[in-house]
């Protein structure tokens, strides 16, 4: 019987978030077709998911974190490089900076021929670069890019700053992101059927509370519309290490009966189901999965930021764009919301990046864009097979 190859994912930490759920996907995909590992430190709410994956070998290695903390990365670094000379991976793949940093020196200083992949689920650098520290990690993973056979993006943005930096395109290959979509398609159809406003109108942000999703500004954002419509309900999902101090700034201005912090949690599609709007105020976004969610539920999605999600929201067509200023983005939204006919109105033609598709990439035939052609899009199954298909290059053709 030929021998099952051996790979091994690395990923920071299982907190609820998008490279968690990609990582997830793949694994619980390819467990019966390969051997499969996963390097982390387990530290967050998929930790029982994970573990709950019977074919899959866990190594944990609490040294790896997020933050910057030299001691402990060195220790890290020293066990990952005891791990891969002792399993000998055909094929690492990478899911986050911090692995992708020290799981790449360990690879080289263990000399072995493993097959390194690297997913970006956020660029750290954009086109131009805007400051030293874009700058810095930018250099970083051009000189890390030479010990790497495939970077993975989630967007055709991204894939062009890439190109733009001189990243060789030989290398960068693009795979758009999947999730389950049988929940938020079920969404989808019961927003359908409400035809009426209704009298609590809920706004909806999932963020994991650190500064690149700059929690803070959505909050005055949300005293200004608070203000201007004390009966608006804000619904908060997620956790993080700014967290505590958004409860104490929510509860220092009073907006405890207005603004609710969730924490992580499983069931978005309940959320989605009542929301009016997903407001997102990150300072930079990949093709976020709560978007793509959104996106299939029929939730309208209003953005300060660009970037990739412009490949799926389109300026009114599955939302919109709005200047970062609060409170005339307060004003904008209560705007909104006055006039709209019904919240729970679907375009039933939604803004879909398509790599087939003729011009700008986006596909034309409006009316052929139906529930199962989202479905069949944004699914994981088709996710997992252009990820395996990538592999296999590397593994059958070395």
């Amino acid at each position: 019987m030929t021998q099952k190859k051996k790979i091994a994912f690395c990923i920071t930490h299982t907190q609820l978030g998008g490279a968690q759920k990609y990582v997830y996907n793949l694994m619980s995909a390819l467990q019966d077709r390969y051997d499969i590992y996963c390097i982390s430190s387990f530290e967050g709410a998929l930790r029982e998911d994970f573990y709950a994956l019977e074919g899959v070998r866990r190594i944990e290695i609490k040294g790896l974190v997020r933050r910057i903390a030299p001691l402990r990365d060195m220790q890290a670094l020293s066990s990952l490089t005891r791990v891969f000379r002792t399993h000998r991976f055909s094929l690492v793949h990478f899911n986050s900076p911090k692995t992708a940093f020290l799981g790449r020196i360990a690879l080289a200083r263990a000399r072995l021929p493993t097959a390194v992949f690297y997913t970006f689920h956020l660029l750290e650098f954009s086109f131009p670069c805007r400051n030293v520290k874009e700058w810095v990690c930018k250099v970083i993973e051009r000189m890390l890019g030479t010990m790497t056979d495939c970077l993975i993006v989630n967007s055709a943005y991204e894939k062009k700053v890439l190109l733009r930096h001189g990243f060789s395109p030989d290398i960068v290959r693009l795979v758009y992101p999947g999730i389950d979509t049988a929940p938020f398609i079920a969404v989808r159809e019961r927003r359908m059927r409400m035809r009426t406003t209704p009298q609590e109108l809920r706004l909806l942000h999932i963020t994991s509370f650190k500064p690149q999703k700059d929690p803070f500004f959505f909050l005055r954002f949300c005293r200004h519309a608070v203000a201007l419509d004390p009966s608006l309900s804000v619904d908060i999902l997620g956790d993080g290490p700014l967290k505590k101090r958004a409860e104490r700034f929510i509860a220092r201005h009073g907006l405890s009966r207005s603004i609710r912090v969730h924490g992580w949690r499983k069931d978005v599609d309940r959320f989605l189901e009542q929301a009016a709007y997903l407001v997102v105020t990150s300072r930079r976004e990949s093709l976020s999965y709560a978007v793509l969610e959104a996106l299939i539920a029929g939730v309208p999605v209003l953005s300060t930021c660009r970037g990739p999600l412009e490949e799926i929201v389109g300026q009114g067509v599955n939302g919109c764009f709005l200047k970062k200023s609060a409170r005339p983005m307060a004003l904008h939204i209560r705007n909104m919301l006055q006039t709209a006919e019904s919240l729970y109105t679907i375009n039933p033609a939604p803004h879909l990046p398509c790599p087939a598709a003729s011009g700008d990439g986006r596909r034309t035939d409006k009316d052929s864009l139906s529930r199962d052609i989202l479905a069949e899009f944004w699914s994981r199954e088709r996710m997992v097979g252009e990820v395996e298909g990538l592999y296999r290059e590397h593994l059958e053709h070395p």
